[in-house]
């Protein structure tokens, strides 16, 4: 639908990721794991990042997380809207994440560890000029 640049990047801890590209689309869903048609959500929206390296190797889920967003490939996170519209202007949090005693990852704790902002581009129509 659209495309987003990311802006203001700020983070307070250790972490460091190169946003390749983030967009707006319409939800879809496949019909079965099978099946790969898919149909396309005429009410539903998702926003879309891809990044540069593999989530894993950055310490996603384990260091920390992006709020509200999930991840769904080697690079990519998404934030699902059901029923609304993203805004122009996302402004996207960056949470710490606990170890616990064991040793693995545990849950969120609240920490804001960083921000960057998604801003909608805006498209220019190219002007055609009579001869």
């Amino acid at each position: 639908m659209w495309e987003y640049e990311p802006t203001s990047v700020l983070i307070y801890d250790s972490i460091e990721f190169e946003i390749q590209e983030a967009f707006a689309e319409k939800m879809y869903y496949y019909y079965s794991p099978s099946d790969l048609r898919y149909k396309v959500s005429d009410d539903d929206t998702q926003i879309v990042i891809k990044l540069k390296d593999n989530l894993s190797q950055l310490g996603h889920f384990e260091l920390w997380t992006v709020d509200g967003f999930y991840g769904t490939s080697d690079n990519g996170i998404i934030k699902m809207y059901d029923g609304t519209i993203p805004e122009d202007t996302l402004m996207v949090k960056i949470k710490k994440v606990v170890v616990n005693e064991n040793g693995l990852a545990g849950e969120e704790d609240g920490r804001v560890i960083g921000s960057f902002q998604l801003k909608r581009k805006l498209v220019t129509a190219l002007n055609k000029t009579q001869d």
